[in-house]
């Protein structure tokens, strides 16, 4: 909690907190905490929930179940959160059932790991109510790909390859917004 105060006293801007090795109460009571301090700064904050939450263990990625209600219900009731990450890339995640969350809780839901799905699987989840979705393997690899290109030009000096990696994150941004219809949107 001490780490992400220090960063909020630096103006990061929003949080997000998972803790999911932690027991669940302990995990429920820094979540809580961590969002009273958050939005004692008018700091959005973000808390993930799987299926195995009251387990106190990590979920493979891409193996992530979508939680259960009483699981969401607790959570969202214990914390306070503002974003609701429901769960991790995973090709067998439900679109009805990001639907049904979405709608039952009115969070905002977030996914993590959208890199992992294809477009076409990251559309589906945003028609059905997600509004969060990280994607930051797949602008890494745009990025990357414009480095390289960039790196191998003969006289590329470090000062190009600072500018191609921020051009290339800046394009995968752009082209991840805009794809997902987020343009001009904001929470």
């Amino acid at each position: 909690i001490e780490t992400a105060a220090r960063a909020l006293r630096c103006g990061f801007t929003s949080i997000m907190y998972d803790g999911p090795t932690q027991p669940w109460p302990d995990r429920l009571a820094e979540t809580r905490e961590l969002t009273r301090i958050a939005h004692g700064m008018g700091v959005l904050v973000e808390g993930s929930v799987s299926a195995e939450s009251r387990q106190s263990t990590v979920a493979t990625p891409g193996s992530w179940e979508l939680p259960p209600n009483d699981i969401i219900e607790e959570f969202l009731s214990a914390t306070d959160i503002d974003i609701l990450a429901i769960g991790e890339g995973s090709s067998d995640l439900d679109p009805a059932r990001v639907s049904e969350i979405s709608r039952t809780t009115g969070s905002i839901v977030s996914l993590h790991g959208g890199s992992q799905l294809s477009n076409e699987q990251v559309d589906a989840m945003v028609a059905s109510g997600l509004r969060k979705c990280s994607v930051y393997g797949k602008i890494a690899s745009r990025s990357l790909s414009i480095l390289r290109g960039r790196a191998a030009d003969e006289g590329c000096s470090l000062l190009d390859v600072v500018e191609a990696t921020r051009s290339g994150f800046a394009e995968g941004v752009r082209i991840e917004i805009e794809r997902l219809g987020s343009s001009g949107h904001g929470v």
